[in-house]
């Protein structure tokens, strides 16, 4: 418990991440869906919610230690804002924990259903993805 509460202060404050391009148009296309939902009730499709995401998205990179929020952030948000409001944007229902194979499905079919052109943002991910197993290590590696 307390590497968890050392991990927590070294996060809160050391890292302010700020938004990639690509994460931001994943919020920004989720969002938008959430705005035209039929499903969500009107107090829910505010400005505020477009700032949660936000935010969800920050706690997210820095719960990962890092300084930009990336594709998976935001697309993990999206995930999570569809356990909880079930918007019907996903035909597949995913479960909380997801293995790396499960995840690439689940990110293909959020990026399609939002209309983001997923080529080019997969390839991308796919470098993050490797990127980010080796700054895992190093994590582990602070203790």
């Amino acid at each position: 418990m307390e590497k968890l509460r050392w991990y927590i202060r070294q996060v809160q404050r050391d890292i302010h991440p700020a938004i990639s391009s690509e994460a931001e148009l994943i919020l920004q296309k989720y969002y938008q869906h959430l705005r035209g939902s039929s499903l969500v009730p009107p107090e829910r499709k505010t400005l505020r919610m477009l700032e949660s995401l936000i935010r969800l998205s920050q706690a997210h990179a820095r719960l990962m230690y890092r300084e930009e929020i990336l594709i998976q952030d935001a697309v993990l948000v999206v995930l999570l804002m569809e356990f909880t409001m079930m918007t019907n944007l996903l035909d597949i229902g995913y479960s909380c924990k997801l293995d790396k194979e499960e995840y690439k499905e689940a990110e293909k079919e959020v990026l399609e259903k939002l209309g983001i052109d997923s080529e080019e943002l997969i390839k991308q991910i796919d470098s993050q993805l490797e990127e980010l197993s080796i700054r895992t290590e190093d994590i582990e590696n602070l203790y």
